[in-house]
């Protein structure tokens, strides 16, 4: 069954309802918003025993967003030095000063290929490593352009768009992106490869 965040369900809605699979990845949702005992979860948790729907409303105002079960993925990662300045912000971010960055780029689709696989990660590594070539030691100011700032969501949407280019065709569903600035901070971003 797709179920999507806004609560309605997908086309396949009808199949999925008389699935015992469906039933019972509603379940397990369920018991998640249980696992608190408050009852305000109990009430979620009994709407999506009965309706399926997921209780994660986004912040991006209406747009529908497929809550997507058993995907296959595949990813790939890299690293390097560059730097940038962030307007305004106080040192040492307002100065120019690095990061050691990390990528990672994860491919998803519902089935595999004919060869078993989302994607050749041969290919998808190629594409990474022109990225690394592209990027260390940089100026990120001087390559992502037509931005106020180069935060790690604006730098994530920006290796997006060229992986998806260099990946058309590979057959995935979904194209994900993180750009670590930090061993624990990052930002991504998400969409259908162009």
């Amino acid at each position: 069954m797709r179920t999507y965040a806004d609560g309605q369900a997908g086309d396949d809605a009808g199949a999925a309802e008389a699935s015992p699979r469906g039933s019972t990845r509603r379940r397990a949702i369920a018991a998640v918003a249980r696992r608190d005992n408050a009852p305000e979860n109990h009430q979620v948790a009994a709407r999506l025993e009965t309706a399926g729907q997921l209780p994660f409303p986004h912040a991006d105002q209406g747009k529908r967003h497929e809550v997507r079960l058993g995907v296959f993925e595949t990813g790939a990662s890299i690293a390097f030095r560059s730097f940038h300045i962030m307007p305004g912000a106080p040192p040492p971010e307002g100065e120019r000063h690095t990061h050691d960055y990390r990528i990672d780029v994860v491919a998803a689709r519902d089935k595999l290929d004919e060869r078993g696989m989302v994607v050749d990660l041969d290919v998808l590594g190629e594409v990474l490593e022109g990225l690394r070539s592209r990027l260390e030691g940089a100026d990120l100011d001087q390559i992502i352009l037509d931005v106020e700032a180069v935060t790690v969501e604006v730098f994530a949407r920006w290796v997006h768009e060229r992986v998806s280019e260099a990946m058309s065709g590979s057959g995935c569903d979904d194209l994900s992106v993180r750009v670590w600035e930090s061993p624990v901070a990052f930002g991504g971003y998400r969409a259908a490869p162009a």
